[in-house]
């Protein structure tokens, strides 16, 4: 009995200095909290002085991240439940960059889960007492969202990647994104014919073009590309002598096998194209391009030099918006998000306007002269 008493008189201490880390938690989320309580901006464009020296930034890409983040404000008025926080970025943003991407431009407004400071009421993002949790709203000009990449076979010159979806938006993992089939389905209803896809918990849409703008690389390009890298590796140090023995003998054996499909679209048996994807299991039937966890296999690409090209110009080739898969039957009065979610859905599915960001944000100059208006909701 003096056992138990002593733990019940400890869960009340506990739950008592819980309460005082973060005084009025449940109120807090539902409170419409606003824009006056925006953080500071981040990221590589944030201000004119953070992007010094940062090649693809100029006076008319900041003026278009100013568009896009009102865009955003626009459509959600009033946040609920969370603390917005800009990132303004642009890539590439050094002369050589680790990775070859072309050159875009983005808004992203975070949300994050709020919390009162102390005593005081005052509201700060973050508190020991609360796990952080945030959710985006992202508005990009030649952003490809979703890919996967890993750098080990990328040169100055070529980037290499997989995807969670084909070029026409269906997933790579059907049993995957079969979690988020519902608000997946619902997003397509409402931008209307789009490009809209999954990848990781957010839905991505595409305005201005109908394929995701990637090129597939053939089974012989991939092995190619697989050896130079490997051997690459190895040359710096990051790859052992041993480890590369191993990836040659599986991309012979490899190249042995599809001799006759060599030219045929590669496909990785795992979603990380690298030198751990051809170290082999050991077994002399390993086989990279074979059936991965649960069947899976996740096409390799590049991106065509036309695209590169393209997106130099301050003219952006797609828009892209993307914003939180929120599965609106599993939040519960108690979800720490749910009012914030929930809000941020029904923003991208009712007020949202897609046509007019697809409109003004392919044509520059005539959004300095047109106005974005919301939708009216439905």
């Amino acid at each position: 009995m003096k056992r138990r008493l002593l733990l019940m008189l400890f869960l009340a201490s506990h739950a008592a200095g819980a309460q005082e880390a973060n005084p009025g938690m449940r109120e807090l989320r539902t409170q419409v909290i606003g824009w006056a309580a925006q953080l500071p901006p981040k990221g590589n464009a944030a201000t004119p002085a953070r992007a010094a020296g940062n090649p693809s930034y100029n006076a008319a890409r900041q003026a278009m991240m100013a568009d896009y983040a009102a865009w955003i404000r626009q459509s959600y008025p009033a946040p609920v439940g969370a603390v917005a926080e800009p990132w303004f970025e642009v890539y590439p943003e050094k002369a050589n960059p680790k990775f070859y991407m072309p050159t875009s431009w983005s808004t992203n407004l975070r949300f994050w889960n709020p919390a009162y400071a102390d005593a005081s009421r005052n509201i700060a993002r973050l508190k020991p007492a609360q796990p952080a949790a945030s959710y985006d709203i992202r508005v990009g000009a030649n952003v490809i969202p979703g890919l996967i990449g890993t750098g080990w076979f990328d040169t100055p010159t070529a980037l290499y990647v997989t995807f969670p979806a084909s070029l026409s938006g269906e997933p790579t993992d059907p049993e995957a994104a079969a979690v988020y089939a519902e608000p997946l389905a619902q997003a397509r209803r409402v931008t209307d014919g789009r490009l809209t896809y999954l990848a990781g918990q957010s839905i991505h849409v595409l305005l201005g073009i109908d394929h995701i703008p990637l090129t597939p690389i053939t089974r012989r390009q991939a092995l190619d590309v697989a050896e130079a890298g490997c051997r690459r590796a190895n040359a710096k140090g990051d790859n052992p002598d041993d480890a590369l023995a191993r990836q040659l003998q599986v991309i012979e054996r490899t190249r042995n096998k599809y001799r006759d499909s060599l030219d045929q679209p590669a496909a990785l048996n795992t979603e990380q194209f690298g030198p751990y994807a051809f170290d082999g299991t050991g077994d002399a039937d390993y086989d990279p391009f074979g059936a991965g966890f649960k069947g899976v296999r996740w096409p390799i690409y590049t991106i065509a030099p036309e695209i590169y090209a393209g997106t130099r110009s301050n003219t952006p080739m797609w828009m892209s918006v993307s914003f939180p898969a929120v599965r609106l039957s599993k939040i519960g009065p108690d979800t720490p998000s749910g009012p914030s979610q929930t809000a941020i859905w029904k923003v991208m599915t009712e007020r949202f306007n897609y046509d007019a960001v697809q409109q003004l944000g392919l044509s520059p100059e005539q959004a300095k002269s047109s106005r974005y208006t919301p939708r009216s909701g439905d």
